[in-house]
């Protein structure tokens, strides 16, 4: 080598000699003899130069490699050549074109070849491929065929990453006894499942899509211990009845719910509605020490208890028994995910549960309210997310809420460690809330009585406002229902403003309440509407049953002026709802005569 590096160094000096002509001279070198001095001192030798391998020709080597590989494995599996075939049709089935006729021989013929195999191909990729093809487009007689030959390797099939997807086909195409067949081979096993993470979110689906209400009851008794694996009773359809019937099991079968429970929690697979149902059932009946232990696990994941209802009140547990810091951590990790859990059907309940106990609304406004306040109208639209609106401006109002949400609300409210007294905080929410909501109604009075269920937010609005923003609110929501070319769209057909039944109540409502802004001095809605009430407007009115009767709320008012007010200004126009035959019209001409 050191031969080498002088010979190629001499030449680059030389800068004569070009590098095909150095490797023609390393190429002819030979090796050099030994030689032996003629002391007695060691033989010297000189390093060999090694041969320069000749370029091989890759296409030609990769196509040896590639026989070589199908050799190897037509030798390994004896249903290697029958693998191959069926892709091939398969790949003929799966395209657009492919006549239904032909569709059902191939399917067929695809079956044959894997029959009594599926076991052993289902976990590839490419043949799970396959049979979840067979299973979406096959014949309901081969659809059964493929499910009652893998119905026995279910419980492997899902915790493989590929066949999962086929055990979901199996539930969504099979028929209803052999849906029932893949779920009962889940027996004995459903716990061990529940905590693996590719079979747990196939096992969520089957038990949350396609289980009945006497198969859910099944599955959970699993987690009550292993006496439940195998042998199922048909009478125990919760914990509660456990509790109830057999009172000196339940230590032993809340320990057994307990490590079950554990377990699933350590790994993080929070997401599965059964274990968020067998988790409520375990807080009610626990000790202390046990329920803080669980929730302990469970505080820094409460946003994959908000799909379900039973997940939910978990969360809200959590909320209830927690000390202010574990709060503040709550409020922390909801960031960014606000207006998606005040439109969620179950998880609005957390906010609320979070209202209700919080002692720091300083904090609760800097870290939830910009998300919830920064786009307030699609939360209006919402159907649940109008019930967070609601609970912050008409707390706990039984016009809004149901009375077993509130009685839910108010007995997990007790719970709580909060020191600030309920309606202290409420109120301090509310001049959080109220100016954004009074400026948007202010801004397009239009959307904000679109329908009946909007309606009563803006009832619910205007009724707990206060001050220069409720006197603009009231400004614009009278000029906008006095113009009489503004109609109202619901349900494909239009109604004329006051005579929308939904919003012809709210104004009556809002007229009613006005005895109670006269005692706090505040302005009233029904003397801003009088006042924006012209000729046009009252004419339009009277053609009305309902515009009538909103007329005869603004006569049978407490405040005198506002009587005085419009009596004046309908005297002209007694002669005209003279002529009118509705009932409210009759009324009003009463009023106005007598």
């Amino acid at each position: 080598m050191a031969i080498v590096s002088r010979k190629r160094q001499s030449t680059q000096d030389a800068g004569q000699e070009s590098n095909a002509e150095i490797d023609r001279k390393i190429l002819k070198y030979e090796k050099p003899k030994k030689l032996k001095k003629r002391n007695s001192g060691p033989i010297k030798t000189v390093a060999k130069i090694p041969k320069v391998a000749e370029k091989p020709d890759w296409s030609e080597f990769k196509k040896k490699k590639k026989e070589l590989k199908k050799a190897r494995k037509g030798h390994k599996c004896s249903v290697y050549d029958l693998i191959e075939k069926s892709k091939k049709l398969w790949e003929k089935v799966r395209r657009s074109d492919c006549p239904t006729e032909k569709q059902e021989k191939l399917t067929l013929e695809i079956h044959n070849l894997l029959k009594n195999k599926l076991d052993k191909v289902v976990y590839s990729h490419d043949l799970s491929r396959v049979v979840q093809w067979l299973l979406k487009i096959g014949t309901p007689e081969l659809r059964a065929a493929i499910t009652q030959e893998l119905t026995s390797h279910v419980p492997a099939m899902l915790q493989s990453k590929y066949a999962c997807f086929c055990v979901k086909r199996m539930l969504k195409y099979g028929s209803h006894g052999s849906r029932k067949s893949v779920i009962q081979s889940l027996h004995g096993k459903v716990v061990k499942l529940t905590r693996h993470s590719v079979a747990s979110p196939v096992v969520e689906y089957m038990y949350s899509t396609w289980t009945s209400a006497f198969e859910k009851s099944q599955l959970r008794q699993e987690f009550y211990g292993d006496m439940y694996k195998q042998d199922k009773e048909s009478n125990v359809q919760s914990l509660d009845d456990i509790v109830q019937k057999a009172p000196a099991m339940k230590e032993a079968v809340l320990s057994a719910v307990k490590a079950n429970v554990s377990q699933i929690l350590d790994k993080k697979l929070t997401k599965s509605s059964l274990l968020h149902t067998v988790l409520c059932e375990y807080l009610r009946h626990c000790l202390k020490e046990d329920r803080d232990e669980i929730l302990l696990h469970v505080q820094n994941s409460l946003l994959n208890f908000t799909s379900t209802r039973d997940g939910v009140h978990v969360a809200m547990m959590c909320i209830w028994h927690a000390s202010n810091k574990v709060k503040k951590l709550i409020m922390k990790n909801l960031k960014g995910h606000v207006k998606e859990v005040a439109k969620s059907e179950h998880g609005h309940l957390m906010l609320l549960a979070l209202f209700d106990t919080v002692d720091d609304t300083v904090l609760l406004r800097k870290m939830l309210m910009p998300e919830l306040l920064g786009d307030v109208w699609s939360l209006v639209d919402d159907e649940y997310g109008r019930k967070v609106v609601l609970y912050l401006v008409a707390h706990r109002d039984p016009l809004y809420f149901h009375p077993t949400e509130v009685d839910m609300l108010r007995r997990g409210a007790a719970l709580s460690n909060s020191k600030k007294d309920q309606e202290v905080r409420m109120s301090e929410l509310l001049d959080t809330v109220s100016d954004p909501l009074l400026e948007a109604i202010a801004n397009d009075a239009g959307k904000w009585i679109s329908n009946s269920s909007i309606g009563m937010v803006t009832l619910a609005v205007l009724k707990s406002g206060k001050g220069l923003e409720l006197r603009r609110a009231f400004g614009a929501f009278a000029e906008y229902i006095s113009d009489a070319t503004k109609k109202i769209s619901e349900e494909k057909q239009e109604y004329f403003v006051v005579e929308h039944a939904g919003t012809h109540l709210m104004l009556k409502k809002l007229i009613q309440h006005d005895k109670e802004r006269l005692k706090n001095e505040e302005v009233t809605f029904s003397s801003v509407l009088v006042s924006k009430l012209t000729e046009p407007t009252l004419l339009s009115w009277i053609a009305y049953n309902r515009g009538c009767f909103l007329l005869v709320a603004l006569m049978e008012s407490t405040i005198q002026l506002v009587i005085d007010e419009t009596r004046r200004k309908l005297q002209p126009l007694i002669p005209d709802i003279r002529k009118q035959t509705s009932v409210g019209a009759n009324i009003l001409h009463k009023k106005l005569t007598t």
